[in-house]
């Protein structure tokens, strides 16, 4: 069974339906079943590195693409 007191210690919480969703959608593509524990790692990871990825544009931003943009 899963680990789910683990995965509350950690910085995001993946609720149980995106777990079973996550699992669905892999033997969907890949034609594999992820055991409840991998699917929640690989869930966890992939939010994870979303966090990394993914950053809001500022006003800051904006300004200086605006700036940018003038220069071009």
């Amino acid at each position: 069974m899963c680990r789910l007191a683990e995965a509350e210690t950690m910085p995001i919480r993946v609720q149980e339906h995106h777990i079973l969703e996550f699992q669905r959608l892999y033997k969907k593509i890949y034609h594999e079943d992820l055991s409840h524990d991998e699917a929640l790692k690989q869930c966890i990871a992939m939010v994870n590195l979303n966090e990394i990825v993914y950053r809001p544009i500022t006003n800051d931003d904006i300004k200086r693409f605006n700036a940018l943009e003038k220069i071009t």
